[in-house]
């Protein structure tokens, strides 16, 4: 535990040295790069305080980011799928709306011209993501969490770690029964997995992002 907290002390005093500029690119990878260090400060807090039932779902977002981050590390192209990936949703979302169907709706801040212009700009902007292979097949689907982890030479961890996270996101049977008679406490092995690879990631993590960036300061995380 005192070790993460050090690495995440470190992490966000060194944040200053990371300029803030206008790339797309650049924008993405510093916006990834902060949410690995949001999740490590609340994963560090449940665990100072005990609440085991949040562990999973929280280092599963931390994992996800990661990935994302140790793929825009290496292509800078990537962050078209993530780009595609938030076109499709809005989409998606949009189109609901356009219904007025739904009641959680009936607040939707745009008017119904509104509503179809966004809804034409965005279908355009997916059809661009097609063409270029952001989107893929005849539903236009995003770039799926398994291709992500093996893009980023991780697919081991997808089948392991990211398989049992996800059992506990989504309130499989089996990890329910474990939440109510297994939880999680500080002894617990499972509950110092999380934090271990919590650290490690967040280490690598601030390694690539200054080692990219050039700030000087990579060698404060050496892997």
């Amino acid at each position: 535990m005192e070790t993460y907290k050090n690495e995440l002390k470190k992490a966000q005093e060194y944040t200053k040295y990371l300029d803030d500029e206008k790339c797309y690119w650049h924008r993405h990878f510093l916006g990834l790069y902060h949410s690995l260090i949001e999740y490590s400060d609340s994963l560090i807090c449940l665990a100072e305080n005990e609440k085991g039932t949040g562990i999973q779902t929280i280092f599963r977002g931390l994992l996800e980011v990661y990935v994302d981050l140790k793929n825009l590390s290496t292509d800078e192209k990537y962050v078209n799928y993530m780009e595609a990936g938030n076109s499709k949703q809005l989409l998606k979302y949009f189109k609901e709306a356009n219904t007025n169907k739904n009641t959680w709706l009936n607040d939707f801040p745009f008017s119904p011209l509104e509503i179809d212009a966004k809804i034409q700009e965005l279908e355009t902007e997916c059809t661009k993501f097609k063409q270029s292979n952001y989107l893929i097949g005849k539903d236009n689907q995003p770039i799926s969490v398994r291709k992500k982890f093996e893009k980023a030479g991780m697919l081991q961890e997808y089948n392991s770690v990211y398989w049992h996270l996800c059992i506990h996101s989504h309130n499989n049977v089996g990890a329910l029964i474990e939440r109510l008679f297994n939880r999680i406490q500080p002894e617990n092995d499972e509950f110092t997995l999380y934090l271990g690879l919590g650290c490690f990631y967040l280490k690598n993590g601030s390694y690539i992002v200054h080692n990219i960036l050039k700030t000087g300061y990579e060698n404060k995380f050496p892997i």
